[in-house]
């Protein structure tokens, strides 16, 4: 069986990733489609508004084979290192094909990929220049790839783009094998908040779903989906603000700056205008024109877990089944004996300290009222 690989997060899933899965499998020819997808926190410094576990069965509703969870040490990342530790898991499930949605399908990605491998020093550096330029991060990148002599076709408006230029290394840096399957992005764009065109973006219908206008979301999403968010705690920062105020409000500047990307005094700043009313007021305090709003909410995403520099160098990767129909099953029974990662389908003693983190993170995420279990007793969803 030749297996094709997508790196995802649904969340929720709607429309537009069920047509991404559907030429997925028509583009890369593949038997079987396989989903590393983030869990409970997700890649911009957020709790999903649906659970992990309920998110793989919609996925394997609507079109995936097979659902394994990108652990929290590389979802809760920027672009580079979550590209990094999608591609680990992909070439360990032994996936010959990466297919992924972008603004741009006209680069030659392979080649693109290699380009900026070779140039990685140099980019590096570049960046290291522009970091103080007063320019949002999408800028800076831009700017520094002009300055390596990168033709990457990249906009700041383009964040699909960003991620695919960032998979495209990665493939080259470790896993050349792996073929790259762009797919145009349709529908609405990433960030739009208004419900509208064909498809649209994951963040209006989470807008809408957390003000309960589902009638409003129900042309835009699977049956299951809608169903979801209609009979299950729809989960956002609100959830865990009086958590993180609490640890900021007790926590001194020497305790946080233990934290990870923890930098360039922001503990200070932190200390100085907590404690705040509400997740919006603390983020209005502690933004700047230097930190982007996705930087700072990733930070207080690690001040919640209490996630340090050497949790995320250490946890070791794994792969850990969420769920798999008739087909993912026979490709997990044909790769089992080769994959070089630890493949995980139930929680057992022997799994403890692999899972440490990843358990930290999912006991939090339950305290939410109404949430159900994520930890003990979860096995893969199968489906028919």
């Amino acid at each position: 069986m030749k297996a094709c690989g997508v790196v995802v997060e649904y969340n929720p899933f709607h429309l537009g990733h069920r047509y991404h899965l559907q030429k997925a499998r028509e583009k890369s020819g593949a038997d079987c489609v396989v989903a590393v997808m983030s869990g409970n926190w997700l890649q911009r410094g957020e709790p999903a508004i649906l659970d992990k576990w309920t998110r793989a069965q919609i996925a394997l509703a609507n079109g995936c084979d097979l659902v394994v969870e990108l652990p929290v040490q590389h979802a809760l990342q920027s672009a580079d290192f979550f590209a990094r530790g999608a591609v680990t898991l992909l070439k360990a499930l032994k996936v010959s094909s990466l297919c992924f949605g972008t603004e741009n399908t006209l680069l030659d990605y392979a080649q693109l990929g290699g380009e900026l491998l070779a140039t990685e020093r140099d980019l590096k550096e570049a960046l290291v220049k522009e970091k103080h330029s007063g320019l949002s991060f999408p800028n800076q990148m831009k700017a520094a790839y002009a300055a390596v002599g990168v033709t990457t076709g990249f906009d700041a408006a383009t964040p699909n783009h960003l991620l695919a230029l960032s998979y495209a290394r990665e493939v080259a840096r470790l896993a050349p094998e792996i073929s790259l399957v762009p797919i145009t992005r349709v529908g609405s764009g990433y960030h739009e908040v208004e419900l509208s065109g064909e498809f649209a973006s994951a963040t209006s219908i989470r807008q809408a779903a957390l003000q309960k206008d589902f009638s409003a979301v129900a042309p835009f999403v699977p049956v299951e989906t809608l169903a979801a968010l209609k009979s299950t705690p729809l989960v956002s920062w609100a959830d865990f603000f009086p958590f993180l105020n609490y640890q900021l409000t007790v926590a001194t500047e020497d305790q946080l700056q233990k934290i990870y990307q923890m930098t360039e005094g922001l503990e200070n700043l932190l200390k100085k205008i907590t404690p705040q009313t509400d997740f919006s007021s603390l983020m209005k305090a502690l933004k700047t024109k230097r930190y982007s709003y996705v930087r700072l909410t990733r930070l207080l995403s690690y001040v919640l877990l209490q996630l340090t520099q050497a949790e995320v160098t250490t946890t070791p990767n794994f792969l850990r089944v969420l769920g798999f129909n008739q087909v993912g099953q026979r490709y997990l029974s044909q790769i089992k004996k080769e994959v070089t990662l630890p493949l995980i389908t139930k929680q057992e003693k022997r799994h403890h300290d692999i899972l440490a983190l990843s358990n930290r993170v999912d006991a939090l995420y339950q305290l939410v009222p109404g949430v159900a279990e994520q930890i003990t007793g979860r096995i893969p969803w199968r489906m028919d």
